[in-house]
């Protein structure tokens, strides 16, 4: 505060459950702006050092917990869940193995955040809907009671599966 600049460059960590990327900005007018986003929810400790003299005040402990999230309306390459992360969705037809027309398949989601976080979810809240082209293919939805849904549906035109 009071616009001292500082001769020595200030120094940053952050530890806890996994180390995070810290961007410092110099303002020029002897204040810095840190930017972090914890990779997973705990407990991280952060303390600053103007050369080798530590701040005051730090380090300090911060408690990250997960946020909320809003409920999943569609699952689509795009949306809220992705479709690369083997642990979001799985079984027949993502994990290169294929699916057969008029054949019952079942597939798996797991709701997590990109950090792997799960994300609670309501079965009450979940619609979960596939199309292929213009066509809405019917499925059904089980809740297997521990984070994760079973996704049960019929293939019913040759194409690509959103």
């Amino acid at each position: 505060y009071g616009g001292q600049k500082f001769l020595k460059p200030l120094k940053l960590q952050i530890s806890g459950p996994k180390e995070p990327v810290a961007h410092i900005y110099d303002n020029g007018d002897g204040s810095y702006d840190v930017e972090w986003i914890p990779p997973l929810p705990g407990e991280y400790m952060i303390g600053a050092w103007v050369g080798d003299a530590p701040i005051v005040g730090t380090p300090i402990s911060v408690r990250i917990g997960t946020g909320h999230q809003p409920p999943l309306y569609s699952v689509t390459n795009s949306g809220p869940l992705s479709v690369t992360n083997p642990r979001t969705i799985y079984g027949p037809g993502f994990n290169g193995t294929p699916i057969k027309l008029n054949q019952e398949s079942v597939f798996t989601l797991c709701p997590e955040d990109r950090f792997g976080n799960v994300i609670p979810v309501l079965f009450e809240e979940l619609l979960v809907m596939i199309r292929c082209g213009s066509n809405v293919v019917p499925s059904s939805v089980y809740d297997n009671e521990d984070g994760s849904f079973d996704v049960v549906w019929t293939p019913k035109y040759g194409g690509n599966y959103t």
